[in-house]
């Protein structure tokens, strides 16, 4: 099983949906009054300066859509002696991970400086708006933004190894 390179791979993607919970997906530097404000990101809701994304249903499915990527890509390492089998498996996971991708993205383009801004100004619908039409506002990606689609990368590269190792197997038949 350790032997076969997209063991190798899907092991990687797995720990790279484990490290999504320990680095920032977002960051917002907010001008609010003569400061600014930053707020950063994190897949979990951590103390301090940081914020979690548990604070819409976006950020909800994306932390479950985090953890169905990383136990698919778990069980698919386990069926490494069923390769259609394998090979199915981590094509859904491959979808899955698409998903995760794209409300990632949408979180961070969209709902995480509101959710940010509005915990920030209350029920101050004038000051709410103001923070966000502020041309200052400035987003940056964060470093766990990237994990899935390294994830992705890594489901290609251990799909060309259970093909390589079904082409083996078929090649083997024929000789007997």
């Amino acid at each position: 099983m350790i032997q076969r390179i997209q063991t190798l791979w899907l092991a990687f993607a797995v720990l790279l949906s484990g490290a999504m919970f320990f680095f920032p997906l977002a960051m917002y530097d907010i001008p609010w009054k003569e400061f600014n404000v930053r707020c950063t990101y994190f897949l979990l809701a951590e103390g301090g300066s940081g914020a979690g994304l548990a604070q819409s249903s976006i950020a909800i499915s994306s932390l479950i859509t985090n953890c169905l990527v990383g136990v698919i890509t778990l069980v698919t390492i386990f069926l490494f002696k069923n390769r259609t089998l394998q090979r199915k498996v981590l094509a859904f996971a491959f979808l899955v991970a698409l998903v995760e991708i794209a409300l990632n993205y949408f979180y961070q383009i969209n709902a995480g400086l509101t959710a940010y801004v509005k915990g920030l100004t209350g029920s101050n619908t004038a000051l709410f708006n103001e923070i966000i039409n502020n041309s200052a506002t400035k987003s940056t990606w964060g470093f766990g933004m990237f994990f899935p689609i390294v994830q992705l990368v890594c489901f290609v590269f251990a799909l060309k190894g259970i093909k390589k190792d079904e082409a083996i197997v078929r090649s083997a038949d024929r000789l007997r």
